[in-house]
């Protein structure tokens, strides 16, 4: 099975306008040298650590509400993917997913949450507000650094059915 996250943002973030976010902070931080915004929006890129990614716009009107959307109010528009390959150090992938996230989030005002497949909730930002997930084994600091100020950190989950 593979290891996925999902960054999902609302209005106004449209998949464009994210891919070529991305594509910018990935030029600017080397780690998504070879990769432009047709290559996200379509199969994907790969970060340098060996990390897949690739955005794809929400398809909308959705004929239920997500749990993202009951729990949390976020109506996403646009999401960007991540995948791990487990040939390549998983830690290294993942703060290079943190780093891109927090450049993102710095990048675009809307909200957003990212999450590792509805199982574990990453970070909320509704309004401007910005929680971290309370577990200091997702959030190291060094990880925690890569993010914009301020941020809070609290328990974060989704509703249990």
């Amino acid at each position: 099975m593979a290891i996925e996250y999902r960054l999902y943002m609302a209005a106004p973030a449209t998949s464009e306008v994210l891919a070529e976010q991305a594509v910018a902070l990935g030029r600017e931080g080397g780690i998504l040298d070879h990769h432009g915004v047709q290559d996200l929006l379509g199969d994907g890129g790969v970060l340098s650590a060996g990390m897949w990614c690739r955005v794809t716009p929400a398809r909308l009107p959705r004929p239920f509400p997500d749990a993202l959307e009951e729990e949390f109010g976020i109506v996403h528009t646009c999401w960007i993917v991540f995948r791990e390959d487990g040939s390549h150090d998983r830690f290294r992938q993942r703060d290079q997913m943190v780093w891109m996230v927090g450049g993102l989030l710095g990048r675009l005002p809307a909200d957003a949450a990212l999450h590792y497949q509805y199982e574990v909730l990453w970070l909320v930002r509704k309004g401007g507000r910005l929680v971290v997930n309370e577990r200091d084994d997702i959030w190291t600091a060094e990880r925690l650094a890569f993010l914009p100020q301020p941020f809070e950190r609290a328990a974060l989950a989704f509703a249990e059915d």
